[in-house]
């Protein structure tokens, strides 16, 4: 369970914009540069939602707080977990509840990015639109496949770039930092396929 920065988020009254790597509410439009941790290679800002009552999050994460692997590894083996959700109070379960991740929003790199084999990312994407709408016909599963299936479109095209560059990479003005849209992609728990 993560602390409910109560006196940080009384101070006004908009909402925050997104919540760093340990919950800390922040007031600014994410940027990688404003990461918790300053020594950060890659940065992420993902959509999550509160398992209980659905509310959605916008989170980051750095390379350093995720279990030392690489953030790209990770999304491409569909294993970023953020844990319990930010506290603010959306339910009476959810502070201690995990939270669901739903798709990377925006992915960073200092410099450039060695990507890792994106051929299993393609074959989870396929196979997972394929899986939900085995399990289900209902429109949420109908609208997830058609998510699904879209980004590994996306994924495909960047792949294929005329110049080489498999991430299309956009500079931040004025840093090191990279957007590489190639690794933007629906994130999910195991359950949602299995």
């Amino acid at each position: 369970m993560r602390h409910d920065y109560a006196d940080i988020r009384s101070l006004t009254r908009e909402p925050p914009r997104w919540f760093d790597e340990y919950g800390v509410p922040r007031y600014v439009d994410f940027g990688p540069g404003k990461l918790a941790n300053i020594y950060a290679k890659e940065g992420v800002l993902a959509e999550i939602q509160c398992q209980s009552c659905e509310r959605i999050f916008l989170v980051s994460f750095s390379a350093a707080t995720y279990r030392g692997d690489a953030l790209s590894a990770a999304i491409v083996a569909n294993t970023l977990d953020y844990g319990d959700p930010p506290n603010v109070g959306c339910c009476p379960a959810g502070p201690c509840m995990c939270s669901v991740a739903r798709r990377v929003l925006q992915y960073w790199a200092k410099g450039g990015v060695t990507p890792p084999n994106m051929a299993p990312l393609l074959d989870r994407l396929a196979k997972d639109a394929r899986t939900v709408l085995q399990r289900s016909r209902e429109p949420w599963a109908e609208q997830y496949a058609a998510d699904l299936t879209a980004a590994r479109g996306v994924v495909q095209r960047l792949l294929a770039l005329p110049d080489g560059s498999p991430q299309a990479p956009v500079r931040e003005a004025g840093s090191l930092w990279h957007r590489h849209p190639i690794f933007e992609v629906p994130i999910y728990p195991d359950w949602v396929v299995r």
